[in-house]
């Protein structure tokens, strides 16, 4: 089912309207019966509304403005709207789609799984995030991330190799530049092999306010969420969060107790999180059905601190890290378990001779530590 013109336009006009969240749709929706009609109730005298109703014009500029890029709004309630993202407690009223048309006509049916985790995360992280996603997806299972650079961007390569799908759900607008920049390549695969989702104004830059709001939409369309690599105040926790709240799996991966980047992760599995070593240990556990939020479900983000890390979490936009600091670089990349200095090579794209006065230069100063086997890792203690 799809809305008559004259509806979706009024939906939209009412989305973008000042104040006006998913619950206030919803609610406006039930008592008018209709968006024309709550856009009528809504600029009547005395409103407190009236000023800020979204312009006819500027919903029908923002229309031919996605229209021109090769994408399209799917409404709450029409058959295409994602049946999981449906049955959350706040669902987008409308979300902004572009993507491969195979992929956006089966939306509905998609069984789709969250990864996420570190933006900074190490080179083993990424590695294992990139090939359970392949996994996965070599299952028929489509895979969510939000496209930030670490973890979300191995998940989305994973879930696109071998002919598998992928989703990323953006903080900002279809229509700014790919965010951040180094992830253009990846936008454009996902573009024509996948799909990236938006419930953000078309062009509205990505602002960190918008990242927990994207966050509920990645918990909200899948199954499931795997959080692979997580500090004590990483955004991937709101994602879990919101997970819970859905009455959705929540998994994720142990890491060495002293590094900060898996503090998040094995405090979920702590708190009762399915504990992941492989794609296997996800299918074997696998929900057969979306399970909607359990009924008179009260949960409040901050009431689950101790289980899931401060709610008051510091969500920062990560920028492009300086091409030029190899050093910084290769510190990122490291973690508790040995990577090869051939990976490292590979991965820095720098001459082997580089690297490895970098890498003495750093265990000189007790921060690695190079083993015979041509294998470095970090001295965490």
């Amino acid at each position: 089912m799809i809305f008559p013109e004259q509806e979706r336009i009024a939906r939209f006009r009412l989305t973008r309207s000042l104040n006006i969240g998913p619950s206030s749709f919803i609610h406006l929706i039930n008592k008018c019966r209709s968006a024309d009609a709550a856009i009528k109730y809504l600029s009547g005298a005395g409103s407190k509304y009236s000023g800020g109703i979204c312009s006819l014009d500027a919903a029908i500029n923002e229309f031919n403005r996605m229209e021109r890029i090769g994408g399209r709004f799917i409404f709450l309630g029409e058959s295409l709207y994602p049946n999981a993202l449906a049955i959350i407690t706040d669902p987008p009223p409308v979300i902004g789609v572009i993507g491969s048309p195979q992929i956006v006509q089966k939306l509905p049916e998609l069984d789709m799984f969250a990864v996420v985790g570190s933006r900074a995360c190490s080179y083993n992280s990424a590695r294992f995030a990139y090939n359970l996603s392949k996994n996965l997806s070599s299952e028929g299972i489509t895979i969510v991330s939000g496209l930030a650079r670490g973890i979300d961007a191995q998940a989305h390569k994973g879930g696109l190799s071998s002919k598998g799908s992928s989703v990323a759900v953006l903080a900002c607008g279809l229509g700014v530049p790919p965010y951040p920049p180094e992830n253009k390549d990846l936008y454009c695969q996902l573009q024509e092999s996948g799909m990236i989702m938006s419930e953000m104004p078309f062009n509205i830059a990505p602002q960190a306010a918008l990242f927990p709001r994207r966050n509920r939409i990645i918990a909200g369309l899948t199954r499931g969420t795997l959080v692979v690599e997580a500090a004590d105040k990483s955004g991937s926790l709101t994602t879990a969060r919101y997970a819970l709240e859905y009455n959705r799996d929540v998994y994720a991966v142990p890491g060495f107790p002293l590094d900060p980047r898996c503090v998040g992760t094995n405090r979920l599995l702590k708190n009762g999180a399915i504990l992941v070593e492989s794609a296997f240990d996800i299918l074997n556990n696998y929900p057969t059905t979306v399970r909607p939020p359990l009924p008179f479900n009260n949960f409040k983000l901050e009431e689950q601190q101790g289980a899931f890390g401060s709610s008051n979490n510091e969500i920062k936009i990560d920028l492009k890290p300086d091409p030029t600091d190899k050093k910084a670089r290769i510190f990122e990349l490291l973690g508790s378990d040995p990577v090869s200095i051939e990976d490292l090579t590979n991965e820095c794209q720098i001459p082997v001779n580089n690297l490895m006065a970098i890498l003495t230069e750093l265990e000189l100063d007790n921060k690695v530590k190079i083993e015979n086997n041509q294998q470095v890792s970090l001295v965490i203690c």
